[in-house]
């Protein structure tokens, strides 16, 4: 599933503002609950869908499967290049 913006928590999500061309790239990231309930995985149509994100059941059920070949990362906002902090 492909969710849009409105599913960013725009009181603890913040951008890094270098120039124009970054003005997408977030600095810090997180999601409001009630909007991405019972979406154990999903990709971020407002990132132009350039990856994966998952809720904590999909990663326990990878887990407890001993799949391997996922890199699970809680800080969300890393995955993103920057030319400087």
């Amino acid at each position: 599933t492909s969710l849009s913006g409105d599913v960013v928590d725009p009181d603890k999500t913040s951008v890094l503002l270098e120039n124009i061309d970054s003005a997408h790239i977030p600095k810090t990231l997180e999601f409001l609950p009630n909007k991405i309930v019972g979406k154990s995985i999903f990709k971020p149509g407002f990132a132009l869908n350039t990856f994966l994100v998952c809720q904590d059941d999909f990663k326990k059920a990878v887990e407890s499967a001993n799949l391997n070949g996922l890199l699970f990362d809680e800080n969300l906002a890393q995955m993103f290049p920057r030319k400087s902090d």
